[in-house]
């Protein structure tokens, strides 16, 4: 079965990190996520807001405007849009049609992550306990754009040998999570998210947490990214598209924790199934 990633279908109603939260300061973003493109601004209340990145009036492509008092003004004529979408100003004309508000998606931020639903959410933003416990402290959010199908990183991220004393798991639909543990008592918590731009390309956040009093999340966050490059290298290097029952390679006489990890990444491929076979 081949997955579909489109914004008309299942996927749409789970949540993805599109963006950095910096990323959206002063100007509109132009961002893609399940082959629509978006753009984000933030609103006369600080909040971001996400939308089709056209203009209703012309199609104008509103990533390429301006961003005045929290509203998002077009660059062609100069529509103004503000919170929840609604057009608030249409140039040499006093009553605005009903047609000329923007469409807007469920938006949040949360790790300093800008995180978009094109559906009604039928799932939760990866919820990580230890962001509000006082003991830990959090490396700023990286992203990169992968040149693969989101399923197949979080399934090569699994294939990676763990440290010791880790524990790692997929969740639905494309978030991988390590806990580590040290044998003097040091955690630290990892999470790559995965939004799908199209079938073969990915927007990927990486996070870092850890209560290492010696040690700063950033360092673990660049070992992260380090430990991460190859893995990229290798799934860019896969031609065609992802078939949901494909099999993870190696050899069936494998340690515990490559059982281990091909249990896992056989549950999860079970539960996305499931999530690709709902009713849209």
């Amino acid at each position: 079965m081949l997955v579909s990633f489109s914004a008309r279908g299942p996927l749409k109603h789970h949540w993805y990190a599109v963006a950095r939260s910096d990323d959206v300061r002063d100007r509109p973003l132009g961002v893609e996520l399940l082959k629509e493109r978006l753009v984000l601004w933030r609103g006369p209340g600080g909040a971001v807001i996400a939308a089709p990145d056209k203009c209703t009036h012309r199609w104008a492509e509103l990533h390429r405007g301006t961003v005045q008092d929290g509203c998002l003004v077009c660059p062609s004529h100069g529509w103004t849009f503000g919170e929840h979408g609604r057009c608030i100003r249409v140039r040499l004309r006093h009553e605005i049609p009903h047609e000329a508000h923007l469409t807007t998606f469920p938006c949040d931020e949360r790790y300093e992550l800008v995180w978009v639903c094109l559906g009604a959410p039928e799932t939760e933003i990866p919820d990580v306990p230890v962001d509000d416990d006082a003991g830990y402290h959090r490396a700023g959010a990286a992203t990169a754009t992968w040149k693969a199908p989101a399923p197949r990183i979080v399934e090569a991220l699994l294939e990676q040998p763990p440290p010791a004393e880790t524990a790692a798991r997929i969740e639905i639909p494309f978030t991988y999570r390590r806990s580590a543990y040290r044998h003097d008592g040091v955690r630290s918590e990892h999470l790559v998210t995965c939004a799908p731009v199209d079938a073969m390309t990915s927007t990927v956040s990486t996070l870092v947490w850890t209560d290492d009093p010696a040690r700063s999340a950033e360092d673990l966050l660049q070992a992260d990214l380090v430990a991460a490059a190859p893995v990229k290298r290798a799934v860019e290097a896969v031609t065609g598209m992802y078939e949901l029952d494909e099999r993870l390679t190696g050899d069936d006489a494998t340690s515990a924790a490559t059982s281990a990890a091909t249990s896992a990444a056989a549950a999860w491929r079970r539960a996305l199934l499931a999530t690709m076979s709902a009713t849209v």
